[in-house]
């Protein structure tokens, strides 16, 4: 991509240069040349020509392609497009059949985080920002925190895996401080029965994960983008090599159908979304992209949000750094064409926190209590080395299906008494304002279980037989109840910035209450605050003088 003219082009007056190349880039996007556009393509991306047929195919895709990007681009004059756009027949085939794997696209309806009628909220309904005051431009996931590169679906329909692994991968980053490349060929491969490359729902990788809550990263199994049969259902079962130790991922939200929906989603993750891409698309090769036949064309395609300016949406592709901007596509915002491209229809932004061992156990021995009874047998639990018991916390889905399984082992069987059939958990909402917390404190509550309704109420319950919560307003409603405490504390090594963090155990998995951890800084760099070098895990809580927060490192400017 430049913005330059050739080399032979005649020597004019710098300001009558500018004028003439901003006047080109609102007018055209490829340089009028069509053969030198050929020969700069197939140079740039090394393409070798077999013979005439070979080279007439791959022409006149350059030919079709150079006429789609004159019509959809603007901002930019390109004098090479994207290797696509000298495919020859075979490869297009390939390209167009795997685009078109894709299934089941608008089926976001099961997804978490959502119940209807009263109960919790959508999280992202109370972002800090509203619709009037959005920057105008946040780009925080791409430029600020980081991404990795992108990767090449090639003639995989797996497309959905990549927008999931890599908002995984990038929350996980701003959670933890730990860069880990997640594999999508363990999505393609242990996510279905059948092969992953055969299409898939948006949000596909998101429900295996929260059932797992387990990850493989690119270095143990690298992305081939060609389906085989899963290798590690073992390692998923033990959760060994698990590239996504420190963290959970809790729940996956579906988002409002409007530009401000997918906008305000970004404050929490970068977003995965569904929309209708055309041909046109596989021409992208820079600059500003409008689409007038996404609908005409209709092929489902899965996509990741990651920012956007006051003029365009910036959007990670899964075809390779070779496609589009350096493996980006910029949308023109308030197109038009967007709705038809059914782009704000299905989109989700995620949620994580930290990990830690939970246990639970029966409060009241098990024997039907008030919640205030049966919160205070969870805290006669708490002795001088096991603290942090209370009413129990249910952090991720998983943990709900472990909830569900131990009481049912219990106590099977359906009753009509409610007091047989709901245990109290530590879910509440006190002002009944649907600002709902967890008795432990310190995990935010970003899992819903959507199985029913919670209905109004201050206290919560889990329904044995369902799954489901509900919520309870009575102070002499007895039932049996469920207490938790986190056994361990989250690995804190990889958040300290320019800094290190060494433990009294070798054992990082397993950095249990007792747990100190001191923390040091490099040269010209101090601790801050002063005191908080040393931390001790305390209730699944790393703690200073009683304190939770979290040290960082201070350094002086060099030079």
């Amino acid at each position: 991509m430049s913005k330059r003219p050739s080399s032979s082009t005649p020597a004019v007056p710098l300001l009558v240069l500018a004028t003439t190349l901003l006047a080109l880039s609102h007018s055209k996007s490829t340089i009028d040349d069509t053969a030198k556009l050929f020969k700069n393509t197939i140079k740039k991306w090394n393409v070798e020509i077999r013979d005439k047929a070979d080279y007439d195919e791959r022409f006149a895709r350059l030919v079709e392609t150079k006429a789609r990007v004159d019509q959809t681009t603007r901002g930019v004059l390109l004098d090479t497009l994207n290797r696509f756009s000298v495919n020859n027949d075979a490869e297009q085939a390939a390209l167009v059949a795997a685009a078109n794997l894709t299934f089941s696209m608008w089926s976001g309806g099961e997804a978490g985080g959502l119940t209807a009628g009263g109960g919790p909220t959508n999280p992202t309904q109370n972002l800090s920002v509203t619709d009037e005051d959005l920057p105008e431009e946040y780009q925080y996931w791409e430029k600020e925190l980081g991404m990795s590169e992108i990767q090449d679906q090639a003639s995989c329909g797996a497309c959905w895996s990549f927008p999931n692994a890599a908002a995984l991968e990038a929350l996980y980053k701003k959670l933890t401080g730990e860069f880990v490349v997640f594999s999508k060929q363990y999505f393609i491969d242990c996510t279905f029965s059948y092969s992953g490359c055969s299409g898939g729902t948006i949000n596909e990788g998101y429900k295996v994960t929260l059932d797992r809550q387990y990850m493989l990263s690119e270095e143990a199994w690298p992305t081939t983008a060609d389906y085989k049969p899963c290798l590690f259902k073992q390692e998923i079962a033990s959760k060994e090599n698990n590239a996504m130790r420190k963290a959970w991922l809790q729940d996956f939200y579906p988002l409002s159908k409007d530009e401000n929906g997918l906008l305000k989603g970004l404050g929490m993750s970068p977003v995965a979304f569904g929309s209708y891409i055309s041909m046109n698309y596989f021409g992208y090769s820079g600059g500003l992209y409008d689409d007038s036949l996404c609908a005409s064309e209709a092929m489902p395609h899965a996509q990741l949000l990651v920012g956007y300016t006051r003029e365009y949406l910036r959007v990670r592709g899964s075809y390779g750094v070779w496609w589009g901007d350096y493996g980006y596509i910029n949308y023109v915002r308030a197109s038009e064409n967007l709705p038809s491209c059914r782009f704000y229809d299905t989109a989700f932004a995620i949620a994580m926190t930290h990990s830690r061992d939970i246990e639970y156990r029966f409060c009241n021995d098990s024997k039907v209590a008030t919640r205030a009874d049966c919160q205070r047998s969870c805290h006669e639990m708490n002795n001088k080395g096991e603290t942090g018991w209370t009413l129990a916390t249910i952090p991720t889905r998983m943990h709900n299906n472990q909830l569900v399984t131990m009481v049912n082992s219990k106590y099977p069987g359906v009753k009509t008494d409610d007091k047989f059939n709901l245990l109290w958990i530590g879910l509440q909402d006190l002002e009944r304002t649907e600002t709902f917390s967890w008795a432990d404190d310190y995990t935010p509550v970003n899992y819903f279980n959507n199985t029913r309704t919670t209905g109004s109420g201050k206290f919560g319950l889990l329904n044995k037989n369902t799954g489901g919560w509900v919520m309870k307003s009575s102070l002499t409603f007895e039932a049996r109840g469920l207490c938790s405490r986190a056994r361990t504390c989250w690995d804190i090594s990889s958040k300290i910035n320019r800094g290190t963090v060494t433990y009294s155990t070798e054992d990082v998995d397993n950095l249990v209450q007792g747990t100190v951890a001191k923390v040091s800084c490099e040269e010209r760099c101090s601790v801050r605050p002063k005191k908080a070098k040393k931390l001790t895990c305390v209730g699944g809580q790393w703690k200073w003088k009683g304190k939770t927060i979290l040290p960082y490192c201070k350094c002086k400017r060099r030079g």
